[in-house]
């Protein structure tokens, strides 16, 4: 029975959305939705690193031509990559592995794309790599998923990939209709992954942050926060 597991391409994703991709057979990358942008929630173009104080927010400035995740483009009238680059010397440069992960960082953030969706799954990719995750990502733009939304988004996209079994995150238990996933013939799993304290920068522990933190923190042993 094929498994598969559905998210947006968030900017430098925390550990979490990589537990999702280490779980199934299929990821497909939800990139031809609207984008959120703005308020707590909005994540594809926002990521979380850890200062000196707690957490440290990095935005992705994007143009306000398109909604679509896939057509969103990036606003280079801000010098934002370069801040970026800074954040990750200032915050990081003392961690254990910087030298692992900067050079492949810095390669993507100075020849950075026009598209919003491409920068994030450059990204993604290149953490794929380094947590040695081979699952194959599909793009929702390249798939049949009509003009539907929610739960019936999902369960198309579901059949056209012949799932058997779609693995949600928890939160989404609030609006995931069970109905459609089981007259679908899907059956609805839940990830309660919740990110293990491991060593940090600056003392204390913040979870939530991207999963660029463990990996300077704990090099190339950061796959472990995959396990169960």
């Amino acid at each position: 029975m094929k498994t598969i597991a559905i998210h947006q391409p968030n900017y430098l994703p925390w550990p979490g959305y990589f537990y999702k991709i280490s779980r199934v057979d299929e990821f497909v990358i939800l990139d031809h939705v609207d984008i959120l942008t703005g308020g707590a929630g909005a994540i594809t173009n926002r990521t979380r690193l850890k200062g000196p104080d707690g957490a440290v927010l990095l935005t992705v400035p994007v143009l306000k031509n398109h909604k679509k995740i896939n057509e969103v483009d990036i606003d280079y009238s801000r010098n934002w990559h370069q801040k970026h680059l800074n954040s990750f010397l200032s915050l990081y440069r003392k961690s254990p592995f910087f030298d692992l992960y900067y050079p492949g960082i810095q390669t993507i953030l100075l020849n950075p794309p026009s598209r919003l969706s491409e920068l994030n799954c450059r990204f993604i990719q290149l953490i794929c790599e380094w947590l040695d995750l081979p699952t194959p990502r599909i793009l929702s733009s390249t798939l049949d998923h009509g003009d539907l939304h929610k739960s019936e988004l999902l369960v198309q996209l579901g059949k056209s990939r012949q799932a058997g079994s779609y693995l949600s995150g928890n939160g989404a238990r609030k609006y995931n209709d069970k109905t459609l996933f089981r007259n679908a013939g899907i059956e609805l799993e839940y990830s309660a992954f919740q990110v293990k304290p491991y060593p940090q920068l600056f003392g204390f522990f913040v979870p939530g942050l991207s999963v660029v933190d463990a990996l300077f923190n704990l090099g190339p042993d950061a796959k472990n926060l995959m396990n169960e």
